[in-house]
């Protein structure tokens, strides 16, 4: 898509059933000193409940709005939260999705996403999982909106890794939903913010 510009080398492909980068991918956009983190086989859990997220993205981008909603265990956590997004993926019917199979080797996507998630997080082990995340999402849409980056990294942080992308792909499945939300140029989110604008001017005109 014309959208999508060239900016600096890319990583490689990764196959679309691995979320993370592959360690020759990560020290490809990192450097060789870059350690992985640990992974469960069911993924990565919720970053707020990660032991040392509240020190290492304190300064995050994506926290910058947060205003003491989510609180670190110093001042008294956030586990009501965490455990009200649990129930995020049965509420919207998104427990059965899957990725569609191909995940992405466009080399201009590829960058693209290198640089929301440099502009979403702080350490280079939350910045490859947002590019694995998005990299199996690629496949949906062939198309990229910096939206769709700003949505995963806000249900990551209180929700699992699994769970962010499935989250993600029902949105972008369902009627009900975000359909359509996630292109370049994107009519369905054009006409529903304009219904939105005409309604709050209606109906809260001062």
């Amino acid at each position: 898509p014309n959208f999508l510009r060239a900016r600096r080398p890319c990583i490689q492909a990764l196959p679309s059933h691995m979320p993370l980068l592959t360690a020759s991918e990560l020290a490809g956009v990192y450097g060789s000193s870059y350690v992985p983190q640990a992974r469960a086989a069911v993924g990565l859990p919720a970053l707020i409940d990660e032991a040392t997220f509240w020190e290492a993205e304190v300064e995050a981008p994506v926290l910058r709005r947060n205003v003491g909603l989510l609180k670190p265990p110093a001042q008294g956590g956030s586990a009501e939260l965490v455990e009200r997004s649990k129930r995020w993926v049965d509420m919207c019917g998104a427990a059965g999705e899957k990725p569609t199979p191909g995940g992405c080797a466009d080399p201009a996507a590829l960058r693209i996403f290198e640089r929301d998630a440099e502009r979403t997080f702080m350490t280079d082990g939350h910045r490859a999982s947002m590019i694995g995340a998005l990299k199996q999402f690629w496949p949906e849409n062939k198309d990229y909106h910096q939206g769709l980056g700003y949505v995963y990294s806000f249900l990551r942080l209180t929700v699992s890794e699994d769970d962010a992308l499935k989250l993600i792909l029902r949105l972008n499945r369902s009627e009900r939903h975000m359909k359509g939300y996630w292109y370049a140029a994107p009519p369905a989110y054009v006409r529903d913010a304009m219904v939105y604008a005409r309604l709050v001017k209606e109906h809260f005109p001062e």
